[in-house]
């Protein structure tokens, strides 16, 4: 999940769908946006901002010498 002052991003792993809410006009995330033409873009550049987060923060696996 990614939040920022406006929106809300919820992505499900391996799911077909997740969730976007704009805080500003549903603060109670009643309205999921994540299928609506117009916020395509938020969506897209939220999506990006958490699996970049997730590559920069999520732990490697240990490196072995078996290959």
């Amino acid at each position: 999940m990614v939040r920022t002052e406006r929106w809300k991003y919820v992505h499900y792993v391996g799911a077909d769908f997740s969730e976007l809410y704009d805080l500003d006009n549903d603060p109670h995330e009643f309205r999921n946006l994540w299928q609506e033409p117009s916020h395509r873009s938020t969506r897209d550049e939220l999506r990006d901002q958490l699996w970049q987060f997730t590559i920069e923060n999520e732990p490697c696996p240990t490196r072995t010498d078996i290959f």
